[in-house]
């Protein structure tokens, strides 16, 4: 059982996947070689092309391509990392609330030999999930700091986040990325978000990373009406009205 969950690239530099792999979240990086002339400079740069041309169908198919790479060599690791289930039990895929929020997650990095074969290195085992969520605020997501030139960095919301167009692209992706698959985790345990809006959504100073917050219930005029509080529906009616807020494009569904 694996997903692609998010690809995300950054201009011929890098390419970065996150896969979730029975219980377990892997994330693998793929660089330039030294050389310039290895696989993943080859899907480094089909990939930048597609999205520089804003060919989501291409885009797909490449995507699908390197991940088809990526397993073709890891699943014997993955699989001794992440086992399948054994049948009949369900220790290996817990769908507790705890497992499908804060997976345990390795990062690799895909690369060519001399050789001409390809091979995963791993690269650091990630004890600080990347998506989270919280059924109250608490002093953990409070800023200590006052001083104005942090301002960007202690962000208590996105309600703080004016205009959005003030802070960096690559990190209001990643926002928005991560309130949609904590959203998507909320769902599949039977959780649902309720009143989803921007400063339900808190920046963690420390590591800045978007939390979930507060599913007490209600309703928010210009986000989800009374008529989809507590839904699916209107969770990912909140969740697209959050990637407009930080003028993120993208299916957010």
């Amino acid at each position: 059982m694996h997903q692609l969950d998010e690809i995300t690239g950054g201009g011929g530099d890098f390419i970065s996947l996150s896969i979730r792999w029975n219980s377990v979240r892997f994330v693998v990086n793929l660089e330039p070689s030294p050389a310039g002339d290895g696989m993943e400079d080859s899907l480094i740069k089909q990939y930048d092309a597609a999205c520089d041309a804003e060919d989501y169908e291409e885009g797909e198919a490449i995507s699908d391509r390197i991940l088809d790479a990526i397993v073709e060599v890891g699943r014997p690791t993955f699989d001794r990392l992440a086992p399948p289930p054994v049948p009949g039990t369900t220790s290996s895929t817990s769908t507790d609330r705890h497992t499908l929020l804060f997976p345990k997650e390795y990062s690799f990095r895909f690369r060519s030999r001399n050789d001409g074969r390809t091979e995963l290195t791993l690269t650091d085992e990630m004890i600080e999930p990347q998506h989270g969520w919280s059924s109250d605020l608490s002093e953990e997501y409070i800023p200590s700091s006052s001083s104005s030139d942090t301002a960007e960095r202690r962000l208590t919301s996105l309600r703080d986040v004016e205009p959005a167009s003030s802070i960096a692209e690559v990190r209001r992706r990643k926002w928005a990325f991560q309130v949609r698959e904590t959203v998507r985790l909320l769902h599949q345990i039977g959780v649902t978000w309720g009143d989803g809006k921007a400063s339900n959504v808190l920046i963690r100073g420390d590591t800045d990373d978007a939390w979930v917050v507060d599913f007490g219930g209600g309703w928010t005029d210009g986000w989800v009406g009374p008529e989809l509080s507590g839904t699916v529906e209107g969770d990912e009616l909140a969740v697209k009205k959050i990637f407009a807020f930080l003028e993120v494009s993208g299916d957010s569904t």
